[in-house]
């Protein structure tokens, strides 16, 4: 599979596309309604929320009155839609929680509408039936509403290709916080003092009492040769260019006790 192809296959893609078909349905019949009147005659009329905007008639009957706050129907995807587009000024965490919060809104206004519309089918005694178009609507946000609350538990990446390796792991680990708020790493580390591995959590070094880093261990440095300037990668022992040993840190030493510099009388032998 190709590149492109892989990063097209994501969660924040799926989320886009289900706002781009959550748009369309906006315009989509999501409502029938059936009428009898006389004898075996039957009516229909199929509604989409688009139309409650103007009111809806039904054999010079009132059947909703204009609605207004039907555009919520529309606004709400169309903010679910731009909002995977803002990563630039959005991270990911505010990404999710405003997803999440579009989605159940927007599910919440469906199920609503739905018993308006039957209460007020039944007013003019006619009996109303959810099309596919409403179906379809509530499946969509429930897809939407689960990515959502999975990106918020950190279950899956919004940015990471469904096929790469171990998808449902790529939530990152717990981080420990330390008293003045610094975050600790979750995962063992080794002491830059000492190298002895500190297990998670701790703060210092069980072994000199060093602090924690807050992330893994410090990789070493690359070093230049002091015999022809060439750079020398990091854990070589010698000089790639001349083979002149990596001369290693000088350690500072303490400082030694003075020798004793009393001396001992010698014997003199007189002839």
């Amino acid at each position: 599979m190709s590149k492109d192809v892989k990063s097209f296959l994501n969660a924040k893609n799926v989320i886009r596309l289900v706002g781009i078909l959550l748009i369309i349905l906006f315009f989509v019949p999501s409502f029938l309604v059936s009428c009898t009147y006389s004898g075996d005659d039957v009516t229909s009329y199929k509604l989409s929320t688009f139309k409650m905007l103007t009111g809806v008639t039904i054999e010079g009957e009132q059947f909703l009155k204009p609605a207004i706050g039907a555009i919520i129907f529309l606004l709400l995807p169309v903010a679910i839609l731009v909002i995977t587009f803002l990563k630039k000024y959005l991270s990911n965490m505010i990404m999710s929680i405003v997803i999440t919060a579009c989605s159940a809104v927007d599910f919440i206004a469906w199920l609503v509408l739905s018993s308006k519309v039957k209460a007020g089918a039944a007013e003019i005694y006619c009996e109303s039936k959810p099309m596919f178009g409403f179906v379809l609507n509530l499946l969509l946000l429930l897809v939407v509403l689960a990515g959502g609350i999975l990106s918020l538990l950190q279950i899956i990446d919004l940015d990471k290709c469904f096929m790469e390796p171990g998808y449902l792991s790529a939530a990152k680990k717990p981080t420990a916080f330390g008293a003045n708020g610094a975050a600790q790493s979750a995962t063992p580390v080794v002491c830059n003092s000492c190298g002895a591995v500190i297990p998670a959590g701790n703060k210092f070094c069980n072994s000199c009492g060093a602090p924690a880093p807050e992330a893994g261990p410090t990789p070493a440095a690359e070093t230049v040769c002091a015999n022809c300037g060439a750079v020398i990668p990091a854990g070589n022992k010698f000089c790639n260019s001349c083979g002149t040993p990596v001369s290693a840190p000088e350690a500072t030493s303490e400082t030694a006790p003075a020798a004793n510099t009393e001396s001992v009388p010698s014997e003199n032998t007189e002839a």
